[in-house]
Formats: structure tokens, C-alpha cells, sequence
């Protein structure tokens, strides 16, 4: 597929210019060549890549789009996970970039796509694009001595060097654990954990049984890491735990390596309930930090494919404002019934919710209540009975994706 805007071109990245695409991504984010290599055999894939061309076939600006799908409370959403946006700088600011992510976002739309999903380099430049942070995680630094209580959990846990797991154990506990939540990529197949985590030290694995020979009922990903002090840390890079003991276990064997590390690391969703761990609380470091960037793509497909488990049947009249996708922008009837979502044009009535469609990404992530929208005035309401309704529909989880691509 070819968009042609005023002397410039929308198209794939043909194989025979990924070294060109190679060069731009080197360039632009610092990446030893060496370090890169391994990315580019892996994960660079030309059916993934697209660039703004000029006539002569120069590449003004590329980034990847990764194919990916999100559980969504029991269901998979598809979301585009965009990645490695550059430019060279004698083509910046010249409205490369921005035509490149909209041209992506009518591709995408055609391919049903309802979601995309990016890490900004800053944010305010993907907010005039319509993207928004739809999700915040805490990062806890925890001594080890503080996780002491949990030396002698119960359980046998079983270590696994790096590249020796497998991984179908660990995507069995993994999809029982979070197909039910909101936003975790869905991981089923080999590749999906082979890429998981992929940058950084080699990480280690380690899998909690209730005894020898039972089956496992949780896993933990970990590596070890310097920090600028040059001081060695545990990083608990993922936890996936289906009992309280499971989770026992885990922290147990963490506790383990008191004499060999002198912090923990782990990021969280705002509410876990992190504090349970440590004997003494104010030893724990928690910093907030704001999480990627979401953008509805198909703001009709996003509503109606994911269950709403908490939804009451209630009918009401909202007004969304994009910009930059005309078929998001407008007034929409949301009707809830029976744990689903059905998205009509409503363009004859008049909305009692109306928003942004940054904000309505926010309230469909979880990250900002309705509520509080209404109360920063990102979501003017007219009607409380709706807006209630609305907050029922939306409470519960927050979306959490933490893989970085």
C-alpha cells in the first residue's frame, strides 16, 4: 500500500533498505552497531517497517509497528506496538514524522486494528498526534534483609539458567495468571518468550512448586544488575504467582540472595500490595513513574472487543474529539448490556459525556477515572446519572503493559 502526500511516499521498508533503516536507527538512538546487530537478525522483520520516501527513494523517517495482541479481561485486542521512530536531522521538523504515524494509523484501521501503543521519547511531541499515557507503575527498591519473613515459605522452587526453561510452562502459569487482567501481551508462542526480555543482562528463571514432581504454580524472571554505584541488584523483571504460596515461594528465594545483592528491584502496578513484603516499610524506595502511550486507532472496534465484566446495562450519549482519524470524531451512543459494549453514531442527539479522544484513551485504560476527569475538566458532563454508570463500567483494573519494544 502506497499513500502519496506532496513529494513524499507512505510504504513499506523493502528488504533490500532495512540496512538503510539499519543506519538511520543507529544514528539516532546511539546503538553500538555490534549491539544492534542482534536486534536486527531477531526482530526486523520488513513487512513491520514503514518510512515517509522522497521521490528519489531517499527515507525521510521510519519506525517499526509490531503486531501484538492484549488480553483484555478474557478477551485479545489488537494493538500495533510502534517502535524505533526516526528521522535524520536534515529532514526534521518538516512534518515527516507526524505524516508517517497518521498514514500508519489509516493502514492500521483497514487491518482492524483498534489500538496502538508507543514509549515517547517525549510526550507532549505524541500528544499532538493523539496518543496519551494510559498507564503509571511503581518502581520499589526493597534491602533483601526486609523479605527475611519469607526465607522458610513453603514450597520447592527450581532454578533455571538462562535460555534453558520451557517456555510453554511458564505460558501456561503466565495465561492463567493474566488473561483475565487488562493490557498484558498476549505470549503463545516460542518467539513471543524468546523475545522476552530481550534486552539487558541474560535473565534467569526460577519455578515454584508445591513439592517436587507436582506442577508448577508460579515463576519468577530475574537478572542481576549494576547500578550507577556500581552496587549488584536483583531486578525482578516479571512475577507470575497462582496461589498466596506461590508468591511465598518466590519472594522466599529472593530472600536468598541477601548476601549477594544489596537491593531488590520490581515494578509494579500502582496497586500492588508491595508493603506486605518488607519488615520495615520506610526501608522501601517506591518511585511513580508514567508508563507508554495509547491511541485509539478504531475508537468503536477498542469499546466493543473487550468485555466489560463490571458494567451496568445502561444506555448513553458521548461525544468523542480526534482530530486527526475523522471516524473517531463525533457523537457516539455507548450502549452496555450483559458485560459488553455496542458503539452506534449517534451525530442527531446530544452527548452528556464529552472528551478528547486522549482522554477517553485514558478512561478506557483505567489510569483516570471518570470522576477525575471530570474534575481536572478533561471530561465535561451534563449528566451524573451517565457519568456514574460510566464509573461503574471502568472500575477495576488499570491497564498494565510494561514490555518495552
Amino acid at each position: 500500500m502506497i499513500y502519496e502526500v506532496t513529494n513524499m511516499h507512505y510504504r513499506t521498508v523493502a528488504a533490500d533498505e532495512i540496512q538503510k533503516f539499519s543506519q538511520a536507527e543507529q544514528y539516532c538512538f546511539f546503538i553500538d552497531p555490534t549491539d544492534y546487530q542482534p536486534f536486527v537478525d531477531r526482530k526486523m522483520k520488513p513487512e513491520e517497517l514503514r518510512g515517509i520516501f522522497s521521490d528519489e527513494g531517499d527515507l525521510l523517517a521510519g519506525l517499526i509497528n509490531f503486531p501484538y495482541e492484549l488480553y483484555m479481561s478474557g478477551a485479545k485486542v489488537g494493538m500495533g506496538a510502534i517502535a524505533g521512530v526516526v528521522s535524520w536531522p536534515e529532514h526534521r521538523r518538516g512534518g515527516n514524522v507526524g505524516e508517517l504515524l497518521i498514514r500508519l494509523m489509516h493502514e492500521e484501521k483497514e487491518k482492524g486494528v483498534p489500538l496502538s501503543g508507543l514509549y515517547p521519547f517525549k510526550q507532549a511531541f505524541y500528544r499532538r498526534y493523539g496518543w496519551e499515557i494510559a498507564s503509571a507503575w511503581l518502581t520499589h527498591e526493597i534491602p533483601p534483609e526486609q523479605l527475611a519473613p519469607y526465607r522458610r515459605a513453603e514450597g520447592h522452587v527450581r532454578r533455571f539458567a538462562p535460555g534453558t526453561v520451557d517456555w510453554q510452562v511458564l505460558e501456561r502459569i503466565y495465561k492463567a495468571k493474566f488473561a483475565g487482567h487488562l493490557g498484558y501481551k498476549v505470549r503463545e508462542t516460542e518467539s513471543a518468550w524468546a523475545d522476552w526480555p530481550f534486552w539487558g543482562p541474560p535473565a534467569h528463571t526460577a519455578v515454584w512448586y508445591p513439592s517436587p514432581g507436582a506442577e508448577p504454580q508460579g515463576y519468577l524472571i530475574y537478572r542481576f544488575w549494576k547500578d550507577d554505584k556500581g552496587e549488584q541488584a536483583l531486578v525482578a523483571r516479571e512475577l507470575a504467582a497462582l496461589t498466596p504460596a506461590a508468591e511465598r515461594g518466590l519472594w522466599g528465594y529472593v530472600a536468598q540472595h541477601d548476601s549477594q545483592v544489596r537491593t531488590v528491584r520490581y515494578r509494579t502496578p500502582r496497586d500492588y500490595p508491595v508493603w506486605h513484603l518488607a519488615e520495615n516499610t520506610r526501608d522501601v524506595k517506591s518511585t511513580l513513574d508514567a508508563g507508554w502511550m495509547l491511541r485509539f486507532v478504531d475508537f468503536q472496534a477498542a469499546f466493543e472487543q473487550r468485555p466489560w465484566p463490571g458494567a451496568p446495562d445502561a444506555s448513553f450519549v458521548i461525544g468523542v474529539a480526534d482530530e486527526h482519524l475523522p471516524w473517531n470524531n463525533g457523537t457516539f451512543r455507548l450502549t452496555f448490556e450483559a458485560g459488553r459494549c455496542k458503539v452506534t453514531p449517534a451525530a442527531a442527539e446530544t452527548p452528556v459525556l464529552t472528551a478528547d479522544q486522549r482522554t477517553w484513551v485514558q478512561i478506557y485504560s483505567g489510569l483516570v477515572r471518570p470522576d477525575q476527569a471530570v474534575r481536572t475538566d478533561h471530561l465535561r458532563c451534563t449528566n451524573l446519572d451517565a457519568l456514574h454508570k460510566l464509573v461503574r463500567a471502568i472500575a477495576g483494573q488499570e491497564m498494565w503493559f510494561y514490555e518495552y519494544f
